[in-house]
């Protein structure tokens, strides 16, 4: 979303939207199992949907190689986000400067 405020005025409203949908994405106010499978499927790699998901067995203290595989997964969904996220800022940026959108802010 920081990346997208560097180019559009309404960046923050964008983030108003895909938060409700994020919590419902993630498992967070549905679990994932009762969602539709498509939306399983995507809800699995977005960030923080494993985490979620390592919570209960690490509050139950079971197997901690099962949360050790969660936050492994989620480790590795939050890296390519964060390259995709640092991307998109280099790019924004080019994009802000080049329309001067970054000035007019």
């Amino acid at each position: 979303m920081g990346a997208i405020n560097l180019v559009y005025r309404d960046g923050a409203t964008m983030g108003n939207v895909f938060f409700p949908v994020l919590l419902i994405f993630t498992g967070t106010n549905v679990a994932l199992d009762d969602l539709p499978g498509w939306m399983g499927a995507i809800g699995r790699c977005l960030p923080l949907t494993h985490a979620i998901g390592s919570d209960p067995d690490a509050r139950r203290r079971r197997d901690p190689g099962a949360v050790q595989g969660l936050v492994g997964t989620e480790l590795l969904i939050g890296t390519i986000y964060l390259v995709i996220g640092l991307a998109a800022i280099r790019l924004f940026e080019h994009l802000s400067r080049t329309g001067a959108t970054l000035d007019r802010i």
